[in-house]
């Protein structure tokens, strides 16, 4: 499997801003308004690079629209406005990490001032980014982080974490959708039932909805 990610930045009219809606890497003319995000299998990556291309063509016609990749909207300017950065995070961290980009999600963290590091979806954030560098990359300074951070966040029990763990727990490495459901079983949020049914039912990993199961009794008090 491979990815592209590629941010649809759309210019403003006259030099208008778009106030409310630009991203941490552009000025206020530009905006970042959606993610391309392209998964391709090996048995469909010809038909799909076909339409990838094909749409290319027709947005790059318009002139009023830029095509960047992801890796360029998030590594200008994020220092000087770490609420966007913050924001961006929230929104698209998850498919940076996805993509295997758990670097420079790991980046836009660090350079958050102290407060905004707390934010419990960050630091939810931040753990998959490790456990995504420790399970690419065998790094073992991702791993000795993504550890700590399980502790913390299996203490906090913030149910503040769990539409991020949702989102973690359809993903498509099969590690992050395991320890995904692990943290929900500890934070115990109702909210998480339907989908860790679902997993539990249908992951096509065995120990995925090992886990899922387990997170589902423990929360709901019923037999799976």
């Amino acid at each position: 499997m491979r990815a592209l990610l590629i941010g649809l930045i759309v210019l403003g009219f006259m030099g208008i801003p778009l106030e409310g809606v630009t991203s941490p890497a552009h000025p206020a003319n530009e905006a970042v308004i959606e993610v391309l995000d392209f998964q391709m299998s090996p048995s469909l990556v010809r038909g799909v690079e076909e339409n990838k291309t094909g749409l290319m063509k027709e947005l790059t016609r318009n002139e009023r629209v830029k095509l960047v990749e992801i890796r360029e909207s998030v590594a200008q300017g994020t220092k000087e406005t770490p609420e966007n950065t913050e924001n961006f995070l929230t929104e698209s961290g998850s498919k940076l990490i996805s993509a295997g980009d758990y670097k420079k999600a790991l980046d836009l963290i660090k350079n958050l001032p102290g407060k905004a590091r707390e934010n419990i979806q960050i630091r939810t954030l931040e753990y998959f980014a490790n456990l995504k560098g420790w399970v690419m990359d065998k790094d073992q300074v991702c791993k000795i982080n993504w550890w700590a951070l399980r502790t913390e966040l299996i203490k906090l029990g913030d149910n503040e974490a769990t539409p991020m763990l949702v989102i973690f727990l359809k993903d498509k490495d099969p590690y992050l959708r395991l320890y995904a459901a692990e943290l929900l079983s500890h934070i115990g949020d109702k909210r998480a039932l339907k989908d860790l049914r679902e997993a539990g039912e249908s992951d096509e990993n065995s120990n995925v909805r090992k886990n899922a199961k387990w997170a589902y009794e423990q929360i709901s008090g019923k037999k799976f």
